[in-house]
C-alpha cells in the first residue's frame, strides 16, 4: 500500500477542522501474466510502476491497481482508509499528533489487516507549499501472487496435505500442524528455505533435515501462535527448495484453524450512507459459552457516535444501540470492549462503526434526438 499526503497550513484548532488529506492506493505485482485481473483491475501509471520497481523487493513484470482511497485528516479525530471498499480486510486508520519542531504534521499510521493491526508508525509530514512529503515511509503494503508454483510440489516435493483443517479448544494458545511430504522425482531436493507472511506461523522441518533423495519422505510442523485471533483463520507457509526462483515457492501449505466464537458481535460493522437519515442500528452481543462474560468497560474511539450499552442478560446477552451524531461527514470508528474473561483471547472485543463516503453521481449521456 502506497501512502501519501496533501496537508495545509491552519492556525485553527477545532477538533474537525481539516488540516490535510490521505490517499492509500493497494497495488498487485505478480512476474506471471495478470490476465484474469485485466478487466475489473486498472493497469498502473508508468510513474508509480517506476516508484515500486526502484525497491528491490517489489520488483515484478506486471503490477494492477485494486483499489484506492482519500479521506481528510482531522485535527483531533480519527479516521479510516479503505482501499478496497466495500470489502474492510485492508484498513488504514490514521489520526494528527499536531505539529513537529520543523513545522512537520505528525501522525499515527495503524496497518489493519483481517481486523488485526499488523503495524504501527508515526511519520512527520513535511510541509513546502501546502505539499506534504512523508519523511520516512509510512507504508509499503504489496500482494505478491506466487503464480506457476504448485500446490502439492509436482517439480519438488509432493505433500500428502496441503490445506489442513483444525479445530481448537477456546482456551488454545498455540496449535502443531504436521504436513508429510515425499519426494518423489528422479534427483535429490534441498530445501532451501521457507517463511509466512505471518508472524503468528512459524515451521520447522524434523529433524533438521533439508535435503531428501528420492523416494524419501520427511516432515514439516507448522506452529500457530494463536493470540488474540477467534473464529475461522487461514494462515499460509511458503516453501522453496534450492530448484526454486525466489519469487516462486515450489509448494504452499494452508492451515484452517476454527476457533471457538464465545463472545460473539453481530454485526461485526456497522454502516450509515453519508447524508443519510442516522437512524439508530443495534449491535447484539451474545456470550457461546457455559460460563457467563461480563462487560466491565467500553468506549468509543470516534465522537461522531454515540451509543447505549443494554444488559439483556447479564453475562450472556448485550446490545449496542449505535448513532451517529452527524451522517454530512464520512467517518470510522470503533466500539471498544474489555471483559472479564479467563481466556485472554474473549476480554477485548470491538465493534466496528462507518458513515460510508456517498458515490460521486454518474453523468448521464444526453438522449439522442
Amino acid at each position: 500500500m502506497l501512502s501519501s499526503v496533501l496537508a495545509d497550513q491552519n492556525d485553527s484548532d477545532k477538533g474537525k477542522e481539516v488540516v490535510g488529506k490521505i490517499k492509500a492506493s493497494l497495488y498487485l505485482g505478480s512476474d506471471s501474466a495478470l490476465e484474469k485481473w485485466a478487466e475489473k483491475y486498472a493497469p498502473v501509471e508508468k510513474e508509480v510502476t517506476g516508484r515500486l520497481r526502484g525497491i528491490k523487493q517489489m520488483r515484478f513484470q506486471h503490477y494492477r491497481k485494486l483499489g484506492n482511497d482519500i479521506q481528510p485528516v482531522f485535527r483531533s479525530y480519527e479516521n479510516w482508509l479503505t482501499p478496497l471498499k466495500p470489502s474492510e480486510e485492508i484498513l488504514l486508520s490514521f489520526e494528527s499528533r499536531g505539529r513537529s519542531d520543523d513545522g512537520g504534521l505528525r501522525l499515527d499510521l495503524e496497518f489493519w489487516q483481517h481486523r488485526r493491526k499488523i503495524m504501527q508508525m508515526t511519520p512527520v509530514i513535511i510541509m513546502i507549499m501546502r505539499t506534504a512529503f512523508i519523511r520516512s515511509l509510512a507504508i509499503l503494503f504489496l500482494m505478491t501472487l506466487a503464480a506457476g508454483s504448485s500446490l502439492y510440489g509436482a517439480n519438488g516435493l509432493s505433500f500428502d496435505e496441503s490445506r489442513i483443517e483444525v479445530t481448537v479448544a477456546p482456551e488454545a494458545k498455540t496449535v502443531t500442524v504436521p504436513y508429510f511430504f515425499t519426494n518423489n522425482t528422479d534427483r535429490t531436493i534441498t530445501i532451501k528455505r521457507y517463511d509466512s507472511a505471518c508472524s503468528c506461523l512459524s515451521a520447522k522441518v524434523k529433524g533438521g533435515k533439508l535435503s531428501y533423495q528420492p523416494g524419501e519422505q520427511g516432515e514439516i510442523k507448522v506452529v500457530f501462535e494463536l493470540g488474540t485471533f477467534s473464529g475461522l483463520v487461514e494462515k499460509t507457509v511458503l516453501i522453496w527448495t534450492t530448484e526454486d526462483e525466489d519469487k516462486k515457492p515450489s509448494s504452499i501449505l494452508s492451515v484452517v484453524i476454527n476457533i471457538p466464537v464465545l463472545f460473539e458481535v453481530n454485526p461485526k460493522t456497522s454502516f450509515w450512507e453519508q447524508h443519510g437519515d442516522g437512524q439508530a442500528q443495534v449491535i447484539q452481543l451474545k456470550i457461546n459459552s457455559r460460563e457467563p462474560i461480563h462487560i466491565l468497560e467500553h468506549g468509543a474511539t470516534n465522537k461522531n457516535f454515540d451509543y447505549e450499552l443494554k444488559t439483556i442478560k447479564e453475562g450472556f446477552e448485550y446490545q449496542l444501540v449505535v448513532k451517529p451524531k452527524d451522517t454530512n461527514t464520512p467517518a470510522f470508528g470503533m466500539i471498544k470492549l474489555t471483559t472479564d474473561s479467563s481466556i485472554p483471547r474473549y476480554r477485548r472485543q470491538m465493534a466496528f462503526v462507518c458513515v460510508r463516503r456517498q458515490p460521486a453521481p454518474t453523468s448521464t449521456p444526453p438522449a439522442k434526438p
